[in-house]
């Protein structure tokens, strides 16, 4: 066999390969599920905090340096995270000097207890907390904050707070969203209208003169014998091009 269609064979072998890349590249959303995270170390407080109107478990931070681990995550599969949460309607998370913020660290708490930032702390990403609109549960405040990390391990979401006046504001996350920007969600295939099967009608049938021919094997004329035979004579001679291919790159 010459080099031409080796060469057009590894070619249609390449193409395969890099389709099938392109599909698998980019990975659906992933949901936090925030009940699991009480079994997940961390200060902050997994509860159903009825108090505030939720009736579902929420990740409360609400003490100075508060964070709390989401688990072992490979993030170079997303490249955004997106986080719901409420606070109190008074809450105030930054002024002309200093703003409040969430972050994704991967050691821990950005800040200690009295407001002091912890030096040695490897923040992936992090976005400043707006003031809410209401008040816990009556209003979902969401922020988003991009990611450009391969790390996969565990991950730790931190709220550094901000020291305004006399306030030491909290919040109440809800939902923790990791996504992919160049993920497509699959089209559902339209499902087809079944064909309706024809009517029948009582046509009468013409007489015939009994014929004299003799009649033709149905079950031998409609066989797919010699489709099988076709086909198994292709495989067998691709799977002798093969073993040819092999040997002659041995020697």
């Amino acid at each position: 066999m010459t080099k031409k269609p080796l060469i057009l064979t590894v070619t249609v072998v390449c193409i395969f390969v890099l389709m099938a890349i392109g599909v698998y590249a980019s990975s659906p959303p992933t949901e936090i599920d925030i009940e699991s995270l009480a079994d997940e170390k961390g200060t902050g407080n997994v509860h159903i905090f009825a108090q505030a109107q939720y009736t579902d478990f929420v990740l409360q931070m609400g003490n100075i340096g508060d964070y709390h681990s989401l688990g072992e995550i490979d993030l170079s599969k997303y490249d955004t995270v997106t986080i719901w949460y409420g606070a109190d309607g008074g809450a105030q998370y930054y002024d002309d000097n200093i703003n409040a913020f969430l972050a994704l660290t991967t050691t821990g708490a950005t800040q200690d207890t009295k407001y002091v930032p912890i030096e040695d702390v490897n923040i992936i990403s992090k976005v400043n907390l707006e003031n809410p609109e209401g008040s816990w549960a009556n209003s979902s405040m969401e922020v988003s904050m991009k990611i450009d990390s391969d790390f996969n391990g565990e991950v730790f979401l931190a709220l550094n707070m901000a020291k305004i006046g006399d306030r030491q504001d909290g919040l109440a996350i809800t939902e923790i969203e990791f996504s992919d920007s160049t993920y497509a969600t699959p089209t559902p295939e339209p499902t087809k209208e079944p064909t309706p099967s024809p009517v029948k009608t009582n046509t009468p049938v013409p007489s015939q003169k009994p014929s004299t021919e003799k009649p033709v094997d149905v079950e031998k004329s409609g066989s797919n014998l010699p489709v099988i035979i076709g086909l198994s004579v292709a495989v067998v001679a691709v799977v002798v091009v093969v073993v040819v291919l092999i040997k002659k790159k041995k020697k």
